[in-house]
Parts: structure tokens; sequence; C-alpha cells
């Protein structure tokens, strides 16, 4: 067959088959007599994207509009190509024919619908039944909910064909269970794409199931430093620091991490005992006294998180988040005199590579209170 067809030509081709009515919402046409060979279809515009760049490696997504005679792909670096003289598309007409491409990138928001630029797509999850069989068919990647944000700019996917490669070789090895041989192969691959959301879950469940907990906690939480903010990074990293944890409760910074995932949970009374644990072994420990004032915050008592969070600054001079959090505790109180030297504290020593996502909020809080 040699004419263009889509895929929302599948249905009314069977419905015409089974004589039966497509209904008034088909959008595509019969193939049927095609099929048959009683006569040709007309030219029609075919409609192609793929969100799978941006909503997995953190990529650009794409979309294409698609003649008998050309196609465009609308990307960072937009495509051109004349599919009758270069099927192979190789030859990249974008500036030769700006025509053409108007012409087509229009019709690719008409069917993109004109809000697609600036459109909000959810993930769906799938139960961990799917989720197994769908690994066990060869699939290793498996979604998780979250709201992403389309037409963000990104990189083109074009530029990231090593990446591609590397993620590949590396999920292959991981579903036969080649756990180091992953972890060579991605610990350089990364460095290709440093901010790519599925190089760190790939190295990170190498090390999970080599019993490397500690190295995949570093590699989750140097994901989430970068932004790669997925909440399946912040579930899994949860769950590695309870099994560093499990593994030697006696190490306070296994202790930490495991107070802060409780914390993260909700677990205000488990978050407790890690935290409190941590202080029977060093009662100098700054972190687990920063710990314990987020749980007096959670509390509403004010109070006792004030003097917590006073007392992680006295063990831990050097520390910036309990400077954040008196200056947001004073803030809540109607206290901008006390909150204010607070911020700024934490402006000046926060490092931006691990706090400036927060930067301007907290630049807000300063004006609000300046405000007043």
């Amino acid at each position: 067959m040699d004419d263009q067809v889509r895929s929302i030509d599948v249905m009314p081709t069977i419905a015409e088959f089974l004589h039966l009515s497509p209904g008034a919402e088909a959008q595509g046409i019969s193939l049927w007599p095609l099929v048959r060979g009683d006569r040709r279809i007309q030219p029609n515009f075919a409609y192609l994207e793929t969100l799978y760049p941006r909503t997995y490696l953190g990529w650009s997504e794409l979309r294409a509009m698609r003649t008998d005679e050309w196609k465009l792909i609308v990307a960072p670096r937009p495509e051109l190509y004349n599919l009758e003289r270069d099927p192979q598309e190789t030859s990249n007409l974008i500036s030769r024919f700006p025509a053409v491409a108007d012409t087509l990138r229009t019709r690719v928001w008409e069917a993109a619908g004109s809000g697609a630029q600036q459109e909000k797509v959810l993930t769906s999850p799938v139960d961990p039944e799917t989720r197994e069989l769908l690994r066990s068919l060869g699939y290793f990647s498996a979604g998780a909910t979250r709201e992403i944000q389309l037409g963000a700019g990104g990189p083109d996917p074009k530029d990231r064909a090593p990446i591609l490669k590397v993620l590949a070789h590396v999920e292959d090895l991981l579903n036969a269970k080649q756990y180091p041989a992953a972890v060579r192969a991605m610990e350089p691959g990364l460095k290709l794409d440093p901010a790519n959301p599925l190089g760190h879950l790939y190295l990170a469940i190498a090390f999970e199931r080599t019993g490397q907990f500690e190295r995949a906690i570093e590699v989750y939480e140097e994901a989430i430093r970068m932004n790669v903010r997925t909440d399946q990074v912040y579930a899994r990293l949860g769950k590695d620091e309870f099994r560093a944890a499990e593994l030697n409760p006696t190490d306070l910074d296994n202790l930490r991490n495991l107070g802060t995932a409780y914390l993260q949970l909700g677990r205000a009374d488990d978050a407790d005992k890690a935290f409190k644990a941590i202080t029977v072994q060093n009662d100098h420990y700054a972190a687990a006294w920063n710990g314990l004032g987020l749980l007096a915050v959670q509390r509403n008592d004010g109070d006792t998180a004030r003097r917590d969070f006073e007392k992680a600054l006295e063990f831990g001079p050097d520390e910036v988040e309990p400077l954040l959090n008196l200056g947001v505790l004073y803030q809540k109180a109607g206290n901008c005199s006390q909150a204010v030297p607070y911020f700024q504290r934490f402006l000046r020593k926060a490092a931006e590579s691990d706090y400036g996502h927060l930067f301007p909020d907290v630049r807000d809080a300063i004006r609000g209170c300046s405000a007043h």
C-alpha cells in the first residue's frame, strides 16, 4: 500500500467492513475501498506526536505533520523533508521552503489544539500487577503520576541520540540482572545528559540491586539538587534511606536520612524516634535538632520549634536550613523584625547549587516584611 494512511482511519475501515456506521465523532476515513483495490483515497494530512521525551527524559516533546510529499517536525530545531525525493529524511529543507513549513505548522496546531503549546498533562500510573507484567515483557520503564508542563523548552531529542543508546543498553542490562555492568555503563553515560531523569533512576536502581543503598541515595539526592524532582525519585529515595538505616542504625547520617524520610511521609512519631536516637548518641548533631524543630512546627508547637532550631545553629554554625526555618517561623508569627535577619543570613550562606530554587521565595518574604 503506497498511499499515506493514518491510525485514525483504522476504526472507520473496520466499521465499513462490518457494515456498521463509524459514528459522527469518527475523524478518519474508511480505507476499505483502497484495501479492495477499487480506488485510491484522497490525500490527507497525518498528525504525529510523542510526549515521551518530555515526560520521561526532560527534553522537548515532538510533533509533526505529514503529507504524501512533505513532512514537518516541530522541534526546538524544526525539520522539513521532501518525502518523494528524500524518503530517508537526510536533507532538512526548512530554510528553503518556509511557506511549506508555515502551512504544515499551522496544521500541526490545528490538530493539537491552540492551547497545546502551554498544555499541562498528567501521567497516569499503573497498578503493581501491570507494572510487573510490563517488566516481564521487557518494558523496564514505569510511569508515576505527575503534572508536566508542555511547550516549556528543553533539549532537542535529536541532540541527545548518544544518551538514548546508553539508556537502551542499560535497560537491557537491568532486565538481564547484570547490575554491576549497568553501573559501569550508566555512570559515564549520565555525563552526556546530567539532568536526565531516567539516567538517574537507572543508575540508582543498579546501585540498589547490588546492595549499595547509600550510593543510590547519593544519586537520588543529586537528581533532586539538579531539579530532577519526580515523585518516583522521592519515593525510591525514601525506601533506600529506610534500608540504609536498618543495615546500620548506629550511623547517624543514616538515622538523619531515615528521620527526614519519615517526616516527608507524615509519620511524625517514627521521625521523632529517629531524630531522638541521634541525640542519644550525639546531642550536638545539628541536623537532628533541625529535624526535631520541623516536627514541632508540624505539631504547632512554635516555642519548641524555635528552641530546637536555635540548638541546631548552636551546634552547627554553618548549617543554613535552621536559618530558613527560623525566618519562616518568625514570619508566620508576625515578627518580621526577627524573621528578616534570618532570611538574609540564609541568602548569604546557602549554596545556590543546593538551595537556589528557594531564593526567589525568600526574597519575596523579605520584601513582604519590608512592606509592613
